[in-house]
């Protein structure tokens, strides 16, 4: 939370933006062309057709170059340990990446 209201300090701006897209060149394209103005790049990774730990590196690389937070709108539904286990050691391993994630 906190890294959110810094970035939104920080940049006097509350905006958050959501890509929508299906691949990873939509995505980094449109996150290169938004990111500087925006304080949070909201993902949702499960819908990224060729999701790979490239795609992970490089939204990395893009929000500490354009200043955003990535939140992951995960919206897990599982009970508390499987959504943990979600969260940690799934396929997209959304707790080595994401600034904000939601349940």
């Amino acid at each position: 939370g906190r890294k959110v209201f810094e970035t939104m300090a920080r940049k006097k701006s509350c905006l958050s933006f959501n890509p929508d897209v299906t691949t990873k060149e939509e995505l980094l394209t449109t996150v290169r062309e938004v990111g500087a103005e925006c304080c949070m790049i909201k993902t949702h990774m499960d819908v990224v057709r060729d999701f790979d730990d490239e795609l992970v590196k490089e939204l990395q690389k893009l929000s500490e170059e354009l200043d955003f937070v990535i939140f992951e709108d995960r919206k897990f539904a599982d009970i508390g340990n499987t959504a943990k286990l979600q969260y940690d050691h799934g396929h997209h391993r959304i707790a080595e990446w994401s600034h904000v994630t939601n349940a």
